[in-house]
């Protein structure tokens, strides 16, 4: 008998050579900037130029009312057609927010909120419900902002 492994079986070893990750593992880092009292993460795998961005943009967000973008364009898609009959101000009360993430990142045109290749920051605002009046809309979800050239040019939603 012979060591070698059967035919269609591959060792640890060559599994790592052959398997590509399906996304670039993003590193972390914590910054001084908070929304809602929740400290913003970068993550990132170009900390370097998200760093160098990040107050910019954040002052974006502090300039445009994060509660307003929360209450016209999150809680719409939030709401749905199954809980048209919400109240908006409550839903926002029920919302937590329990992670604020960011990275500047490029976009190329096909996929680009402008149209356009380009630089984005892009703000992620993971949100669970926090009392029994959303408790039924959402387990988890999360909010996308893009911001370009100092302006909100998108501002996305999916459930986590």
């Amino acid at each position: 008998m012979n060591n070698e492994e059967p035919v269609g079986i591959t060792t640890d070893k060559e599994k790592s050579k052959k398997i590509k990750p399906l996304f670039v593992e993003k590193n972390d880092s914590e910054t001084e900037y908070k929304i809602n009292g929740i400290n913003i993460i970068i993550q990132s795998d170009n900390m370097e130029e998200s760093k160098k961005h990040i107050k910019n943009d954040y002052d974006v967000i502090q300039n445009n009312n994060l509660n307003k973008i929360i209450l016209e364009k999150f809680i719409p898609w939030l709401k749905g057609t199954d809980y048209l009959d919400r109240d908006n101000q409550k839903v926002l009360e029920g919302l937590k927010l329990y992670e604020v993430t960011y990275d500047y990142i490029k976009i190329c045109a096909e996929y680009s909120p402008t149209g356009e290749d380009g630089f984005f920051g892009h703000f992620e605002f993971c949100f669970e419900s926090g009392n029994d009046y959303t408790s039924d809309m959402l387990e988890a979800a999360a909010m996308e902002v893009f911001i370009y050239d100092k302006k909100i040019v998108k501002v996305g939603e999916y459930d986590i």
